[in-house]
C-alpha cells in the first residue's frame, strides 16, 4: 500500500487488514507485504485525530493471484474521506 502526499506530513495511517494492525504509515512511506488471494476487510485510520474528528475507512479489497496488487490511500471528496484506490 501506498500513501499519497495529499494526506499531509503531520498524518498518519494505521492500516489494519481482516482485524490485524499491518503498518502504520508517516509521510513518504509505504507497505509492502503477502496476502494470500482473495477478498479482505481493510480499515484505514487516521492519527492524530484532529478538531475531534476520528476519520476511519472501512472498504473491502479483493487481492488476485499471481501479479502485484497495489493499493493507494488517498483522500477523496475534497478531504473528507480517505479511499484505497487500486494503482
Amino acid at each position: 500500500m501506498k500513501r499519497s502526499p495529499n494526506i499531509g506530513y503531520q498524518q498518519h495511517l494505521r492500516l489494519y487488514v481482516d482485524g490485524r494492525l499491518f503498518a502504520v504509515l508517516g509521510y513518504g512511506r509505504s507497505y509492502e507485504g503477502v496476502l494470500p488471494a482473495g477478498e479482505h476487510f481493510v480499515v484505514v485510520s487516521q492519527v492524530p485525530h484532529l478538531n475531534d474528528a476520528y476519520p476511519v475507512h472501512y472498504q473491502r479489497i479483493h487481492v488476485m493471484p499471481g501479479q502485484p496488487n497495489v493499493f493507494t490511500a488517498t483522500w477523496i471528496n475534497g478531504g473528507s474521506r480517505i479511499a484505497l484506490e487500486r494503482s
